[in-house]
């Protein structure tokens, strides 16, 4: 869904810029300029069930967070597993 007009403005053009289908999608954007898309699930895990918390260390892993250095990795992101960082 993409609003027209308010926070939207300049969605529908990415989302046909940049070829966004019916596919769970997070864009990262930084200078105005897309630096990385999360396409699908996996980067998650390869699963829908995963947490907040998963996602903001997968976010974070691209730039789009900043973590907290007391911030532990989350098991299943560890180095070599799927869906790793």
């Amino acid at each position: 869904y993409v609003r027209e007009g308010g926070s939207g403005v300049g969605a529908k053009y990415l989302v046909e810029k940049l070829g966004v289908v019916v596919m769970p999608t997070l864009l990262i954007v930084k200078d105005k300029k897309a630096s990385h898309q999360l396409r699908g699930f996996d980067e998650l895990g390869g699963t829908d069930e995963f947490s907040a918390n998963d996602l903001a260390y997968v976010l974070g892993g691209h730039g789009a967070l900043t973590r907290r250095d007391d911030e532990e990795r989350a098991p299943r992101f560890e180095e070599g597993s799927a869906g790793g960082v």
